[in-house]
């Protein structure tokens, strides 16, 4: 699924992000004087609200950050954990043989509000309350659905790319599903339970939700459907700075997010395609589309043979970026190509 991008321009800088509503709530944010790490927040608040499949309170944030004072470039893993309880045995004691891809045994801790608190303890300059308001005011006033929100809409109650739809809990029936009819493009989708849930955030702190009534709430529905998760679990849950990997591309320093995130795939991507001279391939040619889609599988192939949580196993980063993994990977899209 492709999202459309939105940029907003003006005097105190830009923002770009997924949806023109979260771009101007950004901006709004440096226009009253914020930072680019204050803007950031505001904008992935209101992306939580306009963009309920991608991004949300109950998903996880990574930030690749440049700081002119520090004049290094930070990361920030804001990656929610498994629970304590999240064992082979827990798993194996309930009939499982593999973790299953939906319900509520995969869960993990939401990352995301802590990571908004964390991001600000170090570099924002203003206060979480005001950067929430733009957020709270399209979930509880409500906001034009687009075409692509519509279109996931219609797409998940279909089953079509799920064995399970927001159709079946009356949770998020209720909210997406509006008189059981599906959002067309235009119409006002209200969501009062987020709002609320962001109003407490915005007086309360990231701690409201890893240890008060927010937490209560979640950690009570997560018993009720014996999950794995418990409210301990969300008081334990912090986020963690580190480094980010790296690599040299035509004379350029790219910076990504390491592992336990899958960034390592794009520079490897990078690392692969550097040998090749992209000016002789025409921009939708079968040649360019053939050396794209091989690099990518290569790279995807380390990511499912790598790529866990790096506090429990060892990941070979300098191997998997290293010039000469680059060339093996390319000498395998040669000796691919001649049997085409």
């Amino acid at each position: 699924m492709v999202q459309y991008r939105s940029v907003v321009m003006g005097n105190n800088g830009s923002v770009a992000s997924a949806h023109p509503l979260a771009s101007l709530a950004g901006l709004k944010i440096l226009m009253k004087g914020g930072n680019a790490f204050d803007a950031s927040v505001a904008t992935n608040a209101v992306l939580a609200v306009t963009q309920p499949p991608f991004c949300g309170i109950g998903g996880d944030i990574f930030a690749l950050i440049w700081s002119n004072k520090e004049e290094k470039v930070d990361f920030l893993n804001g990656s929610g954990r498994s629970g304590k309880n999240a064992s082979i045995k827990t798993f194996t004691e309930n009939g499982l043989t593999q973790i299953p891809s939906k319900g509520f045994y995969p869960m993990t801790i939401p990352g995301c509000v802590d990571g908004w608190h964390t991001l600000l303890e170090k570099y924002g300059t203003m206060e979480l309350h005001d950067l929430l308001q733009d957020a709270i005011y399209y979930a509880e006033k409500g906001f034009p659905v687009s075409h692509i929100l519509s279109s996931l809409i219609q797409d998940d109650v279909s089953l079509k790319f799920s064995t399970t739809s927001i159709s079946e809990y009356s949770t998020t029936s209720e909210i997406f599903l509006p008189n059981n009819k599906i959002p067309m493009p235009g119409e006002i989708l209200i969501q009062k339970n987020l709002a609320e849930t962001l109003k407490i955030i915005a007086k309360e702190g990231r701690d409201a939700f890893y240890s008060g009534c927010i937490a209560e709430e979640i950690s009570n529905y997560l018993e009720e459907n014996n999950a794995i998760l418990n409210q301990n679990d969300f008081k334990n849950h912090s986020s963690n700075w580190g480094d980010p990997i790296s690599t040299e591309y035509q004379g350029y320093t790219i910076y990504d997010t390491p592992p336990n995130t899958q960034g390592i795939i794009a520079l490897s991507m990078l690392n692969i395609l550097e040998g090749y001279n992209l000016k002789n391939y025409g921009p939708a040619s079968a040649d360019r589309i053939h050396l794209f889609t091989e690099a990518k599988k290569l790279a995807y192939e380390e990511r499912d043979k790598y790529i866990t949580d790096p506090s429990f196993t060892k990941i070979p980063v300098d191997k998997i970026l290293s010039r000469e993994s680059a060339i093996l990977k390319r000498n395998m899209i040669y000796r691919l190509s001649v049997f085409i």
